[in-house]
């Protein structure tokens, strides 16, 4: 059989068949919708899946020039009205493979308001007109997953494999609404997965791209919750796919439901604009402390919160620091190789930064100009600091970290801080998400993100005229001092006193974290122009003075 233009060897084939198993089975959860037939799924039109596809803020593919698009495979629960259907992408990049349960309603009015842009197609079902949708829009999916993990359900198909349903021991000490039909409420900010709520007691996440592997959000939120982690949601259970070679392919994370007033970010924001607005009080002088002026005690708010991340940040860190027999969570030193490839990376990105900003100069206003035109004349110099920043033989403590640690991965609720999203970088393949690294990448990624909450607020006043004394920025940039150092004092004072020593002596506790502000920032102009090029100045602005920084020291 020819190849088609994904690289597929099965193309045209499609794997269906009703699941069985241990599903108990509730007839309300599929009252209002059915599991699409084999006819509607293999007449769906390729164009249409695309169109849906490209809607949707989880596929990464949106720019790619797309091969065959295509359900390869699907399963029909019939007692919980949806199938779990996997649809194949063929692009430039490879064979891309994405979950998406499909269901079958009369009228899109049976979807709730919150969901109804995850119609994907106009279908016929007995000689009436249907949708087929997104199930994930339908709360009778989300009952269904929750049911079938209440009842550790177990589903075997011929071609597709076995679906596993774990739950943990947190499932059964839940409360959720007598009967089959907890509430639903669907979250808004869909990002490369899918979210919702259930009583709100528990988040349930659909992992749309599906890559064969040990997913480490379920696996680092598991190991947390075993270890009595407080300052994360436990894992209520996993959903997973097991292939005829038994490579798991995780499909849904049920975890614990953190009621909270927002994320760090916009608490950032909040305290930052506030102090902003009372700014005219602050007078010429920044850092000197009055109790009875509000833009101050506004600081005070803002370097409080700093310091909660850092110490939660912190914690975690000792947890994940500590001795386990567990292989893939036991800490141990970074070998010379690991720091060589830390320091070869970050120039291999500063490189790829210079490179971009050299093509953009005709773009930059006149400062970012003059940052830029700075660094690329001393290219050579910045690129060997750079290079011998951290020896080889550095004392650096390794193990698993958050990955992508940035005032959006933390919630606010009551005063407090707690971390989310255990499943670093989507875009970086699960493996390498998985490796051991310096904690310090968590340190800067924080960093980084309190530099851009500070730039969104200057952008926002940098229209308005000079306040009293100082200019907005010089403001700013107090606060963002302050902030700092806040954070980094909590930080180290969490390590302290668990006796955890990161690297083997402050030297290099200070050269790997320029190494990794230096490769964030560089991470940074690069994809702020391709995503954001208005905002490539935040990040220059970064590398110009990391760069300056390092420099300047002997």
């Amino acid at each position: 059989m020819g190849k088609d233009e994904s690289g597929d060897t099965r193309a045209g084939q499609l794997d269906a068949e009703p699941a069985q198993g241990s599903f108990s089975g509730h007839a309300p959860l599929a009252a209002r919708a059915s599991c699409p037939t084999h006819e509607q799924i293999s007449s769906l039109d390729p164009s249409v899946l695309q169109a849906y596809l490209g809607r949707r803020r989880w596929f990464a593919s949106k720019d790619q020039e797309l091969g065959v698009v295509r359900v390869a495979a699907y399963a029909c629960v019939h007692e919980a009205g949806f199938a779990f259907a996997e649809v194949e992408v063929g692009s430039p990049k490879g064979v891309e493979r994405y979950f998406l349960p499909l269901a079958v309603v009369s009228d899109v009015d049976e979807i709730p308001e919150a969901t109804r842009d995850m119609a994907v197609a106009r279908i016929k079902r007995q000689n009436e007109d249907a949708h087929l949708i997104d199930a994930f829009a339908i709360p009778g999916f989300a009952r269904g997953v929750l049911a079938m993990l209440k009842d550790r359900t177990v589903l075997t198909t011929e071609n597709l494999g076995e679906f596993r349903f774990a739950p943990t021991d947190h499932i059964d000490a839940a409360d959720f609404t007598e009967g089959t039909r907890p509430r639903i409420r669907w979250l808004s900010a869909e990002q490369s997965n899918s979210s919702l709520v259930i009583d709100e007691k528990v988040v349930l996440k659909l992992v749309r791209r599906l890559i064969g592997g040990i997913h480490p959000e379920a696996e680092m939120t598991r190991y947390l919750t075993a270890r009595g982690y407080a300052n994360a949601g436990p894992l209520f259970g996993e959903v997973v796919r097991l292939d005829s070679d038994g490579v798991q392919h995780t499909l849904c994370i049920l975890q614990g439901f953190i009621p909270n007033e927002g994320d760090a970010w916009d608490c950032a924001l909040r305290w930052l604009r506030r102090a902003m607005q009372d700014a005219p009080s602050v007078g010429s002088a920044p850092g000197r402390r009055d109790p009875d002026n509000d833009a101050q005690n506004s600081i005070d708010g803002y370097r409080e919160l700093a310091a909660i991340l850092g110490r939660r940040l912190g914690e975690l860190h000792i947890v994940l620091a500590s001795p386990t027999g567990e292989d893939a969570f036991s800490p141990r030193m970074a070998t010379a190789d690991e720091v060589h490839s830390w320091t070869n990376g970050a120039v291999d990105l500063i490189s790829t930064a210079l490179d971009i900003l050299a093509g953009r100069l005709d773009t930059l206003n006149d400062a970012d100009r003059a940052r830029a035109q700075s660094l690329l004349e001393r290219r050579p110099v910045v690129l060997a600091h750079t290079q011998t920043l951290v020896s080889e033989d550095a004392h650096a403590l390794c193990f698993r970290i958050h990955g992508d640690f940035h005032l959006g991965q933390v919630l606010i609720a009551q005063g407090d801080a707690y971390l989310i999203d255990f499943e670093g970088e989507p875009a970086r393949p699960l493996k390498e998400r998985r490796k051991k690294a310096s904690p310090l990448r968590d340190v800067a990624g924080l960093l980084r993100s309190l530099r851009y909450a500070s730039a969104t607020v200057l952008a926002e006043r940098g229209s308005q005229p000079e306040r009293a004394g100082n200019s907005t920025a010089e403001l700013v940039e107090d606060f963002y001092s302050q902030a700092e150092a806040a954070f980094l004092s909590a930080y180290r004072h969490a390590l302290g006193i668990a006796h955890l020593k990161v690297t083997g002596d402050e030297g290099t506790f200070e050269a790997l974290l320029q190494l990794f502000l230096l490769e964030k920032a560089a991470y940074e102009v690069c994809y702020e122009a391709a995503n954001r090029p208005s905002w490539i100045g935040v990040p220059l602005r970064g590398l110009s003075e990391l760069a300056e920084q390092g420099l300047a020291k002997p």
